[in-house]
Parts: structure tokens; C-alpha cells; sequence
């Protein structure tokens, strides 16, 4: 009998990878988050990808920012045998190249499927829920 909690916890590493592969522009990741033949629609369905060679360059268009920051907030997992979905808010930290931060809020509604070597990602519906601007401060250090 599958172990749920264990289940539950292989698909959040999953989707955290996802967000550290963001932020670390780590290709590798995302060979390891996305199936073979994944599907992906991102700023709404604005833009859609069929297939992890078409999704992985389109993910490193985060790299326009020099800096980027993701934040898994609520989320919801629910496992049946070898699917499972999980509905994650996440708060993105987007630094420009112009002395900005744009956050934006993004619900990301997807479904897994237990590959041999866990669970990947097989569809991924990156939508925007809200987002802002405000001007970028230095870093302050204590000297």
C-alpha cells in the first residue's frame, strides 16, 4: 500500500525543485520536475509549451532578470495511485535590470504522475493573480 504522507512530501520536493531551478536558472532541475512530454501554459494560457525540450528554454526566460526569488505559500496535494495534482500560490521576487522588484503573486495548478524515479510534472498552468512594482534599495551591510 503506497504510503501517502511519503507521496504528499515527493511531490512537494518536486515543486520546490521547480521554484530553486527558477531561481539557480538550473536546466538539470527541470529535467527532473517535467516529464518527457509535458504540457505547460503559462501567464494564463497566454503562451503554451508541449514537451520538456520546449518548456526548459522557455523557463529560462527568468534569466532577463538578474535576480529572482520564488515563495511557495498555501498548497494543496491530493494523491490517487499514481496521479496526483497540487494547487500552489507562490510569490515571485523579480529583480530588474532598471533598479525595480516586481512581485507578483501566481497560482500554479498542475498534474504529476509517478515515474520510476518519482514524481514529475505533467501539466503545469502558470496563472498570475496580482502583482506590483517599487523601486529597488541598495543592500545595506553592516560594515
Amino acid at each position: 500500500m503506497p504510503d501517502r504522507r511519503a507521496d504528499e512530501q515527493a511531490v512537494r520536493d518536486v515543486l520546490m525543485l521547480y521554484f530553486v531551478g527558477l531561481d539557480r536558472r538550473d536546466t538539470a532541475a527541470f529535467e527532473r520536475v517535467f516529464t518527457e512530454d509535458a504540457r505547460m501554459s503559462v501567464l494564463g494560457g497566454a503562451q503554451r509549451f508541449a514537451g520538456r525540450a520546449d518548456i526548459i528554454p522557455a523557463l529560462m526566460n527568468v534569466a532577463a532578470y538578474p535576480m529572482s526569488s520564488h515563495h511557495p505559500t498555501s498548497q494543496r496535494i491530493q494523491i490517487e495511485d499514481d496521479t496526483a495534482t497540487a494547487d500552489t500560490y507562490a510569490v515571485a521576487y523579480l529583480a530588474t535590470h532598471d533598479e525595480r522588484i516586481v512581485v507578483r503573486g501566481i497560482q500554479y495548478v498542475d498534474r504529476l504522475r509517478r515515474a520510476p524515479d518519482g514524481w514529475r510534472i505533467d501539466d503545469r498552468q502558470h496563472i498570475p493573480q496580482w502583482q506590483y512594482e517599487a523601486a529597488a534599495t541598495p543592500l545595506a551591510l553592516p560594515s
